[in-house]
């Protein structure tokens, strides 16, 4: 993932690795949530966050959820963006 500031200028690469296979809805979502509490701890606020993964676009912000482990994952990224 790329952490960019406001004027879009590069900030930090942020790359993890695991074991696990996941649906690329959800690697998308855990990637936003990894690389949104990076930005916070290394204070490097405010960012924009952009993804190519329209469905996780539009869930964001959607108050009308069924509960799936990307929407919990939805949840943690709207609060943490909503205290920052």
């Amino acid at each position: 993932m790329v952490v960019r500031n406001a004027a879009g200028s590069f900030l930090m690469a942020i790359v993890a690795s695991e074991r696990s296979q996941w649906e690329p809805e959800l690697a998308q979502a855990r990637a936003m949530l990894y690389g949104l509490r990076s930005t916070i701890q290394h204070q490097l606020l405010p960012v924009i966050i952009e993804s190519d993964c329209q469905a996780l676009v539009k869930q964001i912000g959607n108050d009308e959820r069924k509960m799936t482990e990307v929407e919990s994952i939805v949840e943690e990224i709207e609060a943490i963006a909503a205290g920052a």
